[in-house]
């Protein structure tokens, strides 16, 4: 297998977090994609700046310019480190692998939070792994996230427009985006949702499934994920 890390302005804790997690996961084959002009490493054969033109999006699709093997890949972004537990991610990755799997496409599968908003597919993968089986399913895979980035932008339906705006600006410590506030940063992440939700719709025709089908460790991590994902904004405040 061969690992695709997507970060934004690697720093050498981060680069030995990377070097770790591929250990951890017996993968000698990795590199990184760096969106950012500010990275602290410098290593020739294995970290690739990419222009930052569409965040991490620009990256996924730029994936199979810089593969080297003919798969399966591992695509992951440094929200891993995060947002994430690597080390449960760790046994669902294991065990998925450990199994034997047909699809082309898998993903972190999550409900849609109201299925009558037709911008969100349900379920709809969420867009920071996904593992990839082959070099021909890469090159679909990157296709899908270069027509999502191109797609013209049309007026949200009100029911979606009301959820980005649930998201954006929660209420509650327990659901939505913790992230800054500032208009730059939400801009950026309402994008960068909309093109994660028109993604997942065009990979429901290539195959995609979810993590759940290989591995009973993927519901729990998911759970993982959001404890410690809302927990941060509790610390935050």
């Amino acid at each position: 297998m061969e690992l695709v890390g997507v970060g934004h302005g690697t720093t050498a804790h981060d680069w030995q977090k990377w070097n770790q997690w591929a250990k951890d996961l017996d993968i000698a084959d990795w590199h990184v994609l760096d969106t950012s002009d500010n990275v602290e490493v410098s290593a020739a054969n294995n970290l690739h700046q990419i222009p930052n033109t569409s965040f991490e999006f620009g990256a996924y699709a730029a994936a199979r310019d810089y593969v080297r093997g003919s798969g399966p890949y591992l695509l992951v972004n440094d929200t891993l480190f995060k947002t994430h537990v690597p080390t449960l991610w760790r046994k669902v990755l294991r065990q998925a692998l450990g199994k034997p799997w047909t699809a082309g496409i898998i993903g972190d599968a999550t409900p849609s939070p109201n299925k009558q908003i037709p911008e969100i597919p349900h379920p709809y993968y969420s867009s920071w792994i996904f593992l990839i089986k082959d070099r021909g399913h890469l090159d679909r895979f990157c296709t899908c996230v270069e027509a999502a980035i191109k797609q013209p932008p049309t007026p949200p339906s009100p029911l979606y427009k009301r959820f980005l705006k649930q998201w954006l600006e929660p209420k509650s410590k327990w659901y939505g985006w913790h992230g800054p506030k500032d208009v730059h940063s939400l801009q950026r992440k309402r994008q960068t949702i909309a093109w994660e939700h028109t993604l997942s719709h065009a990979l429901a025709a290539h195959e995609i499934v979810s993590f759940s089908l290989l591995s009973a460790w993927h519901l729990p991590t998911q759970w993982a994920d959001k404890f410690r994902r809302h927990w941060a904004s509790f610390a935050k405040s």
